[in-house]
Formats: structure tokens, C-alpha cells, sequence
């Protein structure tokens, strides 16, 4: 920014006669200049402030309208309560600043960075407020912000000269591993002929399935089924489970136990689902559960891939349809 000179410096010594018309000319030029320099003052102000600052001039209108070229004014007459900004597209240096200020909610986290306005004469006043979003009225911006800080309630009076200044938020960094072990909710085996624990993270590797005392209606051995966003697959499966009075094995499920689960069994233990080949999405199972009121164990074994990535574990029986009575079973993952 440059300062225009004046054009004259009136002498009443050298020139009497033309004294009072230099120093009509030069009075005339002070207050442009005067102008000049206090917006280079407010332009140093924010080569001092660092980072993005924008200089403004402060409107306690708050009336969703363009505030007209350099000013700036609050969505609230209480200044820390505004949840919008409302800027002009020039600053009050004169400067057009559309492109800058619509960069400011680039960023992909939720809050897109904070806004700091200060008095330009006296940095004991301000306020400070996250960006979350931006949008753009005709002429103007409409920044929607949180206020998190400030030097008072309405610290701004009309006609303050501001400091705009933005600090940006970085980008979203993509979401980690989940760390340790997930525990669900227990879920009661009391009714139903099937349990379903949905919702599982992309990204599991280790399923582990907990009986506690569960028991049925019928004579059908406990099974378990795994799906993804295509719903429970009820095929493919390959595996056994063995105690030591008998074994099975089916295509439809993993069979769990090799006992009775009706009557006074009740069955406790855990397997353990393991992520074998994320290109396949197959899964392997290993466990033991036990009838632990009749003293039978059953050692469980298989493998399993499914058509996407798993989402949901099914406990049910073989065949389907004896219902739950007793006990209750979780899950866990990682």
C-alpha cells in the first residue's frame, strides 16, 4: 500500500498572497492521507498477529444482509453468544478476500479451524470461536462458528477497527486399528430360536463367542453362523466338533457341541473366530464348550469364507428351530 504525498506545503512568508489557497489544498489532502495510514497500520497489525488475519471494521448490526465493503458483524447483539460471522468480501485495507476466506472450512474435521477477532487498538479485547461451515449470500460470507473464548461479553464497540485472523485445522487423518478388545452386551438365551450380535467393525480380526450355562428346548446341538451386509450364509461351511461320545459335522453352520443341549445341560465355554485371508474374507473357528451339569466337552473346529466382510455372528441350533430357555451369550472382538 502506498501513501499519496502531500502536493503542498503552504508558507506564509514566501507566498502571502497564495498562503490561504495552499493551505485550503493542503488541508484537503490530510484526511485522505491520514486514511492511507491508518490502513497500513492495520495492515502491520496483521503482519504482527501472524498467521491469516483479515482487518475489518466492526458493525453491532446484526441483520442477515451484506455488511457493506470492510465491515464485519456478529448473528448476535451479545458478541460471544453470535454463533455467525458475517463478512464482507473486503477488507477494510481495500483488499478482496473471497478465495482466502472460502479455503477457511477446507478442512475434513469437523471443527474446520478458530477464528480469533481482536480490536486492532487494543488486543485486551477479543473473541475467539471454532469454524464449522461457511456459506455465501450474495456479497458476503456467513460463517457459522462456536464461540470457546472471550475478553467479555460484548467487548466490540461500532466502528472498531478488527483483526480477522484464522488459524486452519488439519485434515482428518484416516481412522487406526481399533486397540484392545471390544466387549458386547450379554444377551439372554431365554427365548428365540436364534441369537444375532450385528454391527461388527470392518476391520475385526479376532472374534471370541462366550456361552454361559445356555440350554434349549430341544435336542439339537448348538450351531453357529457367520454373514456380512448380504445377510447369515447357511452354506460352505466346513468343520467338526468331537467329544469323547460322539462327533458331527455340517455344510449349513458350525456345529458347536456333540451333546443334547435340552434338559439339565447346560452349556458354557467359548471359540475363538479368527480373520484367516482378508482376500477371501475367510474365517476359521477353534474352541471348546463343555455340558458342565452332564461333564461333556466338545473341541471345535472349521473354516468358512463368506462373500464380503463379515458384519454379524449368528448362535442357533442345528436345524434352526429349538428355542433358547436358559443362560446368556456374548461376544467380543478385535
Amino acid at each position: 500500500m502506498s501513501i499519496t504525498p502531500l502536493t503542498v506545503e503552504p508558507n506564509s512568508v514566501t507566498n502571502p498572497s497564495g498562503f490561504s489557497a495552499e493551505m485550503d489544498t493542503h488541508l484537503a489532502e490530510l484526511n485522505p492521507m491520514i486514511s492511507q495510514m491508518n490502513a497500513l497500520a492495520v495492515s502491520m497489525d496483521a503482519v504482527a498477529a501472524g498467521g491469516t488475519a483479515i482487518p475489518y471494521t466492526f458493525s453491532t448490526t446484526t441483520t442477515d444482509a451484506d455488511p457493506g465493503a470492510g465491515l464485519l458483524r456478529l448473528g448476535n447483539a451479545t458478541q460471544n453468544a453470535a454463533t455467525v460471522i458475517r463478512s464482507d468480501l473486503v477488507g477494510s485495507d481495500g483488499t478482496t478476500w473471497t478465495d482466502l476466506i472460502d479455503s477457511f472450512d477446507d478442512s475434513t474435521s469437523t471443527v474446520k479451524g478458530q477464528i480469533i477477532l481482536m480490536n486492532a487498538a487494543d488486543a485486551t479485547k477479543w473473541l475467539v470461536f471454532n469454524l464449522s461451515s461457511i456459506a455465501s449470500p450474495t456479497g458476503y460470507k456467513n460463517i457459522t462458528v462456536e464461540n470457546v473464548a472471550s475478553s467479555a461479553a460484548s467487548p466490540f464497540a461500532d466502528g472498531d477497527s478488527l483483526l480477522f485472523k484464522f488459524t486452519r485445522t488439519g485434515d482428518k487423518g484416516d481412522a487406526g486399528a481399533a486397540g484392545g478388545v471390544s466387549l458386547g452386551t450379554p444377551v439372554a438365551t431365554t427365548s428365540g430360536t436364534s441369537i444375532d450380535f450385528t454391527g461388527i467393525p470392518a476391520g475385526t480380526k479376532r472374534i471370541t463367542v462366550m456361552f454361559n450355562a445356555v440350554s434349549t428346548t430341544g435336542t439339537s446341538k448348538l450351531a453357529l453362523q457367520l454373514g456380512d451386509a448380504g445377510g447369515v450364509e447357511t452354506s460352505g461351511y466346513v468343520g467338526a466338533s468331537s467329544s469323547t461320545s460322539s462327533a458331527g459335522a455340517i455344510s449349513a453352520a458350525f456345529q458347536l457341541s456333540s451333546f443334547n443341549t435340552s434338559g439339565s445341560s447346560l452349556t458354557a465355554g467359548s471359540v475363538q473366530l479368527s480373520l484367516e485371508s482378508a482376500a477371501s474374507n475367510t474365517w476359521t473357528i477353534m474352541g471348546t464348550v463343555g455340558d458342565v451339569a452332564n461333564q461333556v466337552a466338545t473341541a471345535v473346529s472349521g473354516s468358512k469364507p463368506l462373500s464380503a466382510e463379515l458384519d454379524r455372528v449368528r448362535i442357533t441350533t442345528v436345524g434352526g428351530t429349538d428355542t433358547f430357555d436358559a443362560g446368556e451369550i456374548n461376544i467380543s472382538y478385535e
